[in-house]
């Protein structure tokens, strides 16, 4: 997010958001690996 241009704040803001709509689409039985499939379903 940093190289996009965003600044700290921002930039850690929308990783926060990430990781957490990836862990939604992941559902309550994931592990640390879906998180990465996961990301991929997100329409950013």
């Amino acid at each position: 997010m940093l190289a996009r241009g965003l600044d700290s704040f921002e930039a850690a803001c929308a990783a926060l958001w990430l990781h957490g709509r990836a862990a939604e689409l992941a559902g309550p039985h994931m592990i640390a690996d879906d998180l990465i499939a996961a990301l991929a379903l997100i329409d950013a």
